[in-house]
Parts: C-alpha cells; structure tokens; sequence
C-alpha cells in the first residue's frame, strides 16, 4: 500500500462524508486505504460510513480519544508506506495525495520527512497551511492586544505553481508523513489532547534533520475549525496545549511566567464580561494558566 489516510472523526457526520467522497472522486495512480477513528460519535457518524463507504476501514472508540491518541491508534493499523492524516472538514481539489507521494518518492527528498497541500478555504482562498515553531517571545507578542495584525498571512501560500518550500511545520489538517518515522518516533505525543501535536512531533523531527515542506501544487479545502463547534472550548484546548508545548521545550522559567500572567490578566478580563458559561470557561484557562505558571 502506497499511503493510508487516517481520518479522526468525532461528531462531523456530513462533513466526513464529503472528504471521504473527495478522495474517491480524484485520488488516482495510487494505491491507498482509508482508515476512520471515530471518537464515540453519536451523530450517526458510523452508520454514515459503513452504509455509504463500505471500503473505509472503521476504529471504533467508546471514549474521544483526542486527536493524537486517535491518529496513533490509526497509523498502528495502517498498511501504507505513508500516513497521511486528514481532518474531516478537509476536501481534495486534485489529486493532492499522488502529488504529495511522487515528491516524497523523490531520491532527492529522502530526508524530508512530513509535507503538506496548498491549503484553501471553500472559495478556494488561501487557508493556512503551516506555521513556525512557537517560541516564548513570538507568543508572548501575540498574547498582546492589536497582534493579530502582524499574523494575516503567516502560513498562507498564494501561488500554486510555486516551488515546494522548506517550513517548520506543516498545519495537521494534512500531515503526509514518512511511516518509518513514525515507528522510530512513537507519533503524536498523547498529551496533548488536539493541537499542537503536529508542531511538537514535527520539531522532534527536525531535532534529527529531517525537514517539513508545502507542496503548493497540491490543493486541499480545509474548513477550518468547522470540526469544532465551540469556538472557545477550541480555544481553551488550543491555550493548555501552547502551555504544554512551550513547558516542554522553552527553559526560560522567567518569560514563561510573564506569559501565563498576561493571558491570565486578559482572560480575568473576558470572564468579567462574559456571559455565564463563557466566564466559566474563561475561569478554566486562567486556572489552567496559574497552575502551569506555579508548577515547579
């Protein structure tokens, strides 16, 4: 088998589907499995993929195992030579996973070891389809009011005849990785819940020289954020996982500190005023943050 797509699914019914018909409708010259974790949906999820999509290969779990744990437990089963891991709100333009494996199969590239599709929005938009390795300063800066400003197109790719380029890290809504390398890297670290993953495992990578890389001739729509309902339960997930990351790899204790205490500070702020469920998520991250700030 050339590449095994691993999709983690929880609760995306129709959007599954769709990104399971998109690969049928243009994945050619290839040979690959499709493999669903779905983490205990109970939207009809799974009856929707074995009554529509008989060949997809199904890992049920009775519990959301998150997206790490789930994408683990799915490359486990897979046969392919690569994984590749596609978010359920994804949709192929072209035939991105072919594309994606001859410049893998490149003699030149073997030491490259994840890349990434041109990413675009439903109207075909630029999407963000990588990022730079978080560091304590860059977060920081965008902890701060007015940043988001400096970060309108970090991560876009306008240009699809482009050359591929070399990233830090390609945004895990499409992740095409060398198996090899997740055998000797054991995957996703499994404590994070979902994000952040792929930037971790990807600076574990590039630890040991292998590069992460956009293919912009690949095109791949991803609705982002639309596998998450709650914008700001995702946000809170997305928070713990930054404060992870950054605990796990940054050794300045200091600035680390300064971080925690600054979103601190704004999230009290929002909590004030917030409605009632909004403050009681709000007051989680602020715990959340003063416990990893006082965690020695």
């Amino acid at each position: 088998m050339d590449v095994s797509i691993i999709i983690v699914n929880y609760n995306t019914r129709d959007l599954l589907h769709d990104c399971i018909q998109s690969i049928h409708d243009v994945t050619a010259e290839i040979s690959y499995e499709v493999i669903v974790v779905d983490n205990a949906s109970d939207d009809g999820s799974l009856e929707m993929v074995k009554n529509r999509h008989p060949d997809v290969k199904v890992l049920e779990s009775r519990k959301n195992l998150g997206f790490g744990r789930g994408n683990n437990w799915g490359m486990r089963q897979a046969t392919g030579k690569y994984c590749l891991l596609l978010n359920p709100d994804s949709r192929l333009v072209n035939n991105a996973v072919k594309i994606m494996f001859d410049f893998m199969e490149n003699a030149e590239n073997c030491e490259i070891g994840v890349c990434g599709a041109n990413l675009c929005d439903v109207s075909l938009k630029p999407a963000v389809s990588f990022g730079r390795f978080p560091t304590l300063g860059s977060m920081i800066l965008y902890s701060l009011p007015l940043s988001q400003r400096f970060r309108n197109d970090e991560g876009l790719v306008m240009d699809e005849g482009r050359e591929p380029f070399a990233v830090d890290f390609v945004t895990g809504a499409d992740f095409f990785v060398r198996r090899e390398l997740i055998d000797s890297t054991g995957g996703f670290d499994e404590k994070y819940f979902a994000y952040y993953e792929e930037t971790d495992l990807a600076y574990r990578l590039s630890q040991e020289g292998h590069q992460s890389v956009i293919v912009p001739s690949a095109r791949i729509i991803h609705l982002e954020g639309k596998s998450f309902n709650n914008a700001l339960k995702r946000k809170k997930i997305m928070y713990e996982s930054s404060l992870y990351y950054l605990s796990k790899y940054d050794e300045c204790k200091l600035l680390f500190k300064l971080y925690c205490l600054i979103n601190e500070a704004k999230f009290s702020i929002y909590r004030f005023l917030s409605q009632a469920e909004s403050a009681s998520l709000w007051s989680e991250m602020v715990s959340t943050s003063r416990r990893y700030r006082t965690k020695k």
